[in-house]
């Protein structure tokens, strides 16, 4: 082939590829030192993941014991919920003879209570009524795209408790202040890594320890360590106090806490992360239900805030104080339809 030949081929296929180029309009020549466009991120690419669910049952309720003669009395607990990572169901409810009514009961923030109401019990007797819930539990896997999460700029008016003081998590105490000031989060990090150097200074400067007393923010500071309780509510008073907000999350014997961010269209989520324990930041692996998710709630008849809702009785009438049980245990699949659990026998609400 001439010199003259092989120009005006070259020439051709050149041309023929670059109108080919022009035509896939989304793909660009390579030739020109151009590369493939990326897709657009949605918030989605934002979001926490949620995998495989695991299944378990559990009983929760409540035994009331009499010391001596009661009449009147009401007794409730908390009870699971379905959350975006929960699917809950109920089997069945199971109540002994001398319980007169079971019914559920719903507060602010997610929460249920199973209301146990008796009559009247004599000195001795036992009055217990538990409900068997399937719990379908989603692993959380970190997002896809973190690198494009935000600290919200106008936190909602729905965002606002989780930025504020609760009980055991005194952001305005001098002492917590100075040790959320002490960590010197890179500003130049994304949201995701400056909450990730939070979560790991905690861990690195307060050991966990276990203690069957429930202390502050102030306290795990100055003791310099503390348990899941103590790690968690410090952990969310630090974020808060950098404008992070953050909240406790309850499980049978143990708590955890999670930390919202924002995507670029502007849709928050909430990430759970382990202080205490196993590394878990950003996802979580818990088959356990959770109870309730928050730490500032109101109950009917307290005028203070509480740190979580826990079980509750009163009695029109009472000779002694009584003994109450909160039931909160993981059922055999096996055992867990149709069978009786020593007197108690399956209970229609509202029908004793």
């Amino acid at each position: 082939m001439s010199p003259s030949r092989f120009s005006e081929t070259a020439s051709y296929l050149q041309r023929s590829f670059f109108s080919l180029c022009l035509c896939l309009g989304a793909v660009s020549c390579p030739l020109w030192g151009q590369q493939f466009e990326r897709a657009p991120a949605t918030a989605q690419d934002s979001a926490p993941r949620y995998l495989e669910a695991e299944e378990t049952i559990w009983e929760f309720g409540l035994r009331i014991e009499a010391a001596g003669a009661l009449t009147g009395v009401t007794a409730t607990c908390p009870v699971p919920v379905s959350w975006p990572e929960q699917e809950v169901s109920q089997i069945e409810e199971l109540a002994t003879p001398t319980v007169s009514r079971v019914e559920f009961d719903e507060l602010p923030q997610g929460v249920r209570l199973l209301v146990l109401k008796v009559n009247r019990l004599a000195a001795g007797e036992v009055a217990e009524a538990t409900v068997r819930m399937k719990v379908q539990k989603k692993t959380i896997a970190e997002p896809v795209d973190w690198q494009r999460l935000s600290l919200p700029a106008k936190p909602s008016g729905k965002l606002k408790p989780f930025l504020q003081a609760s009980p055991y998590i005194e952001i305005g105490n001098k002492e917590v202040k100075a040790f959320a000031e002490s960590i010197e989060v890179p500003a130049d990090a994304a949201a995701w890594k400056q909450v990730e150097f939070i979560y790991d200074q905690i861990r690195e400067r307060i050991p966990y320890e276990f203690d069957p007393k429930i202390r502050t923010c102030m306290e795990a500071i100055e003791r310099g360590k503390g348990d899941c309780e103590e790690l968690s509510s410090l952990f969310i008073a630090v974020c808060r106090l950098k404008g992070i907000p953050a909240r406790a999350v309850w499980i049978p014997e143990h708590t955890y806490p999670e930390f919202y961010l924002e995507s670029e269209q502007g849709e928050g989520f909430w990430f759970p992360c382990q202080l205490a324990g196993t590394r878990q930041f950003g996802g979580m692996v818990e088959p356990k239900p959770i109870l309730q998710k928050g730490d500032k709630f109101k109950v009917p008849g307290n005028s203070q805030p509480t740190r979580y809702v826990q079980p509750t009785l009163v009695a029109r009438d009472a000779a002694a104080s009584p003994k109450l049980v909160w039931i909160s245990r993981e059922v055999k699949k096996e055992t867990a339809t149709g069978k009786k659990s020593g007197n108690r026998t399956p209970n229609k609400a509202g029908a004793n």
